[in-house]
């Protein structure tokens, strides 16, 4: 029986038992972002808590098509140039003299694309396992060009040589790679996830390489010039092992 002393507790109790369902009610319907329409960036979670690519991606999104199915692709592109030179002389002037120099360049571009399906195994709580699958094609070409220069004098004999030679190597491979994990969500509007990934692909790379060289030694009256061709390819499937992996992903 509820006496006019006990009001007053009674009233707190229910006011807290409604304030604890309605934070129930609205975990239940906010624990995730897992809605038709949703996006989310995906980062990887490195050593020390660090942001980085995630699946090896300069840009990794997911587009969510249902509650339980999603479309997640991620883009790589990698490029770079550089440049080195090196001049070698003599300290001072003697009967025998060398003086040799070399310079070079080399540049590097790459892009992949990575496309997988999502499937969500379940749908309550705030943790959900996944699989996916899907195709993923990459193209890289490097060039590298270097040139070098020496001369030397000995007595009344001048001698030099110039060497040139460059490389060249185009691939690229296509295959399928697959992903199993868990993603939990802490706050419906971000989530961590692990996941282990595996590929599958088809490698196939082609190489020319090419090398020019001209001297003048004293045992000769006029320069020598010689060179050479050389070209390769290489192709087959390459599976790479599952590997663990962790990541952010910030939905919107």
């Amino acid at each position: 029986m509820i006496t006019l002393k006990s009001t007053p507790l009674y009233l707190i109790a229910l006011l807290i038992l409604g304030i604890n369902s309605t934070h129930a009610q609205e975990q239940t319907t906010e624990t995730n972002s897992l809605k038709p329409g949703a996006w989310a960036l995906q980062f990887g979670i490195s050593n020390n808590f660090t942001l980085s690519s995630f699946q090896g991606a300069t840009i990794s999104a997911k587009y969510q098509s249902s509650a339980t199915n999603a479309w997640r692709a991620g883009v790589t592109i990698n490029a770079s140039s550089g440049n080195n030179t090196s001049l070698q002389s003599p300290i001072q002037d003697d009967t025998i003299s060398n003086l040799s120099s070399s310079n070079g360049s080399s540049t590097t571009e790459s892009v992949s694309l990575k496309v997988q399906y999502i499937w969500y195994v379940n749908m309550e709580g705030m943790t959900h396992f996944y699989t996916g699958v899907g195709p993923l094609i990459a193209y890289n070409h490097y060039y590298n060009n270097q040139q070098s220069s020496g001369s030397s004098n000995y007595s009344s004999n001048n001698e030099w040589n110039i060497q040139n030679s460059s490389t060249t190597s185009n691939s690229w491979s296509v295959g399928a790679s697959a992903a199993a994990g868990v993603e939990y969500f802490p706050v419906h509007v971000f989530s961590l996830h692990a996941e282990y990934g595996a590929s599958l692909a088809y490698q196939q790379q082609k190489a020319e390489a090419t090398s020019r060289s001209a001297n003048n030694y004293s045992n000769y009256s006029n320069a020598i010039s010689t060179g050479t061709n050389t070209s390769s390819s290489s192709h087959g499937w390459a599976l790479n092992n599952a590997n663990l992996s962790f990541g952010l992903s910030v939905y919107f």
